[in-house]
């Protein structure tokens, strides 16, 4: 769950599913499923994915500057 997000949340959750699409695919990981789902919610300001990608997610944050 990413909480508090202030600017284009659905620019994001585009991204995020790109990088973390294109790590399953190089990984070949079968306890991962694609298609990444995510649910987005504009009013709470959150972006909730299905799935264990905690540390892929903590990844993507590092290398986009947050």
């Amino acid at each position: 769950l990413l909480e508090l997000i202030s600017g284009d949340i659905w620019a994001l959750d585009h991204d995020l599913k790109n990088y973390l699409t294109k790590r399953v695919e190089l990984t070949n990981d079968k306890s991962k499923e694609l298609p990444i789902l995510s649910q987005v919610d504009e009013i709470k300001r959150h972006i909730l994915v299905d799935g264990e990608y905690e540390e892929w997610i903590a990844d993507f944050l590092k290398e986009k500057g947050f």
